[in-house]
């Protein structure tokens, strides 16, 4: 029985690090988001492995072989135009493949201490607070 309430979308999103940077990903121009900048991943398909889901988006966003591990952090958020999400945080290493443009507009490699200078997606700011505080 529902709730008759807004569902959920329930999104993954990877933390790739590597040699003490982590792997950021901006949003195309026509996207929603567009131009802001987030950690690659995507919608969870009903029924899709949240860790498989997310080595097909590093997949297809950025042309790598990826293998999903643990879970990082889980955040709720609400957009206005989007209702709610819940963003599922995973670690993830790449295995294979170099990262490219495929989907996004642009991606860095950035250090934890410069998180803070992209225009972030709402819902990815407890995560980059997170990852600056840590420090990798």
């Amino acid at each position: 029985m529902s709730s008759g309430g807004p569902r959920h979308k329930v999104v993954v999103a990877a933390i790739i690090e590597h040699a003490g940077r982590i792997l950021v990903c901006q949003r195309r121009v026509g996207d929603w988001g567009a131009g802001k900048w987030e950690f690659p991943g995507g919608k969870l398909e009903v029924g899709e492995n949240p860790r498989l889901a997310l080595e097909r988006e590093c997949e297809e966003e950025l042309g790598v072989i990826a293998r999903a591990g643990a879970v990082y952090d889980v955040v709720h958020h609400t957009y206005a135009d989007l209702g709610p999400v819940l963003l599922l945080f995973i670690k993830v290493e790449i295995v294979s493949g170099e990262p490219s443009p495929v989907e996004v507009a642009a991606f860095d490699w950035s250090r934890p201490e410069d998180l803070a200078k992209y225009d972030w997606l709402p819902a990815d700011e407890p995560i980059v607070a997170r990852l600056m505080a840590e420090g990798v």
